[in-house]
């Protein structure tokens, strides 16, 4: 179809696009802050752009209820001077069925707007001390200092 998401496609292992969906995964790891069990592409779609969107449904657990996330990647056409990753990580849903279908309007998506960087974080613990990066905080690292100039 013209301008919209092609149907789903089976992802094959070792594939070019299997291997760039896997280039996301630490990426995705920290955002969900978790660590995957496993990451297996189940399948996706593609949506001519300035280059392709990928709607990618990816197994991150062997069990569970929702061992699935869905993520939003784009690979950007060559020589277009942009600079960033590539493929990017645009948007991700975590927790989802299997039989969910691609949703990424709700509000509880995490998104890095394209070139925006923009991600919701935890809000911190007004109680937490913040960390002095500048102090050591073992014994070596305290000895470490002292013997540089």
């Amino acid at each position: 179809m013209l301008g919209g998401n092609s149907e789903m496609t089976p992802c094959v292992e070792g594939s070019d696009e299997h291997l760039m969906f896997c280039q996301v995964m630490e990426e995705l790891e920290s955002l969900c802050q978790q660590q995957f069990s496993c990451f297996m592409v189940i399948g996706y779609t593609e949506q001519v752009v300035a280059g392709m969107m990928y709607q990618v449904k990816i197994k991150v657990a062997e069990s569970g209820d929702t061992p699935i996330v869905h993520a939003k990647i784009m690979k950007h056409l060559p020589n277009t001077g942009r600079i960033g990753p590539d493929p990017e990580l645009v948007m991700f849903k975590a927790n989802q069925a299997e039989d969910a279908p691609f949703n990424f309007t709700d509000m509880d998506v995490v998104m890095r707007a394209l070139g925006m960087g923009m991600v919701e974080q935890p809000e911190a613990n007004a109680n937490e001390e913040m960390k002095d990066e500048s102090q050591p905080t073992t014994t070596e690292d305290a000895a470490a200092q002292e013997e540089q100039p």
